[in-house]
């Protein structure tokens, strides 16, 4: 298994689990809520209309599909939504799924366990999407979206809001080893890293200042020390927990604001926390229930 450093750029297929809670909003929707009616079904496609002409997939039952091009309308409803887990565990479904324009949700776990999927196209219209929606797509290897979508954005197949301060999904599937976090993202979203073992490498921005719970959980090929910047003031729950291979979190800066539960559970026996003794907020020997070590010098694989 190849080794990883977790850096920054500050100076000096697994028994199918639960998906891990994720404590991040989806971006809001400030269109009111629809009312659905009966039920329906077309060509696979399980779904719920309105009174007023559109309709949510809350299921899928079709034969098997490579490359699926869902419909932008079934029985003359036009589709505006994906319902929550309606392609849960649709391991019929592979290659490319293109979304319609003219959807604007995706729902929570609205595609969880398309193991088989490896690309996504997210078209413009769509302006939220639920907690989750791809997770345990161990397949996926890049998510696109449209470059007139008003909410979402994504590069070199990762998922981010349509400023890029946020990254919300890196696929699980990517074939990208070594990855670095643009400068201009300021939150990594929970579950944003989640179950990515093909992962090796990453550098963290000092532009960070939230790391979401569950954020780089089960990274099992990341190895080495784990860098955290000065900018990070927040980590939530979990958000290294069984990345079995990190040797050590160094701290560059003040000890975060907050800090969550468990948030290094399950790492090696031997993993230690570390802290420039230089910066505020930091107590010996233990800090927030770890027991903690002052560094001397910059810790090896940063990028001072």
């Amino acid at each position: 298994m190849p080794h990883a450093t977790i850096t920054s750029e500050v100076p000096g297929q697994l028994e199918k689990s639960a998906p891990v809670p994720s404590s991040t909003e989806p971006i809001p929707n400030t269109a009111s809520a629809p009312t659905y009616s009966s039920r329906g079904r077309a060509n696979g496609f399980e779904y719920q209309d309105t009174f007023s002409g559109t309709c949510k997939i809350i299921g899928y039952t079709g034969e098997e599909a490579e490359d699926l091009s869902i419909p932008e309308k079934l029985n003359g409803f036009t589709v505006t939504a994906i319902g929550d887990s309606a392609f849960d565990e649709c391991y019929s479904l592979s290659g490319n799924l293109t979304i319609p324009d003219g959807v604007i949700e995706i729902g929570r776990y609205g595609f969880y366990s398309c193991q088989n999927l490896t690309n996504i196209t997210i078209p413009s219209s769509v302006a939220k999407i639920g907690k989750d929606a791809f997770h345990w797509c161990t397949g996926l290897t890049s998510i696109e979206v449209s470059e007139q979508n008003a909410s979402y954005s994504s590069l070199d197949g990762v998922l981010f809001d349509k400023a890029k301060s946020k990254i919300i999904v890196f696929p699980e599937g990517s074939k990208q080893e070594n990855y670095s976090i643009p400068d201009s993202v300021t939150t990594i979203e929970g579950n944003a890293f989640c179950w990515c073992h093909g992962l090796t490498s990453i550098t963290i921005p000092n532009s960070i200042t939230t790391i979401g719970d569950s954020a780089f959980a089960y990274c099992i090929d990341l190895s080495g020390s784990l860098i955290i910047p000065e900018s990070v003031t927040t980590i939530g729950n979990e958000a290294f927990s069984f990345c079995s291979d990190i040797d050590e979190a160094a701290f560059l800066g003040n000890a975060p604001v907050t800090f969550g539960k468990l948030v290094v559970a399950s790492c090696k026996f031997s993993f230690k926390i570390t802290f420039d003794p230089s910066k505020s907020g930091w107590s010996v020997p233990t800090w927030n229930g770890y027991t903690v070590f002052p560094r001397e010098s910059c810790p090896q694989g940063s990028h001072i």
